[in-house]
């Protein structure tokens, strides 16, 4: 599924992304991140908005040596340094449904919940400006690489994005 951000692009605003998610993969490999939200088009993904689903823990994604392996984690860049949050320890393939909640709290301060449990906050050097890449696919990456697919069910995907007003 491809589609357009709301208003071109997240910037720097706060948002709350959450959906509902079901998966038995347990296809490990190493770098092999499951997409489940990719943007369109970048290069390596640079400041794309990519929510992946962790691999067995390659030095290349994995943020923390207690990563569960299926874990899922917010890295605009595709790489160990680009990432800013995840679900930390727990492994979502385990057939079993579970809410998942990523948020920008503003300022650069990025949260993961999984079953309403904090897993994660941090603050990076400074929000990622999310561009807009041409819009987002659901369940692939850019490159069309079928390593890359997200197998499993995502259901209620919401994306709620504070307004900026002036007066």
């Amino acid at each position: 599924l491809q589609y357009p951000w709301p208003d071109g692009a997240l910037g720097v605003r706060s948002w709350t992304l959450s959906f509902w998610v079901k998966t038995s993969d347990t296809d490990y490999t190493v770098n092999t991140g499951r997409r489940i939200m990719a943007p369109v088009s970048g290069t390596n993904l640079a400041d794309g908005f990519q929510l992946m689903r962790e691999s067995a823990g390659g030095d290349t994604y994995t943020p923390h040596a207690d990563n569960a392996s299926g874990a899922i984690m917010l890295n605009p860049r595709g790489t160990l340094a680009g990432y800013l949050c995840s679900t930390r320890a727990v492994d979502v393939a385990d057939n079993v449904w579970h809410y998942i909640v990523f948020q920008h709290e503003g300022g650069g301060v990025y949260s993961s919940f999984c079953d309403g449990v904090l897993m994660e906050r941090r603050t990076a050097a400074a929000p990622v400006n999310f561009g807009d890449n041409g819009g987002f696919f659901l369940g692939k990456r850019q490159d069309g690489s079928a390593n890359a697919y997200f197998t499993g069910t995502i259901d209620n995907l919401v994306l709620n994005i504070d307004e900026v007003r002036s007066l």
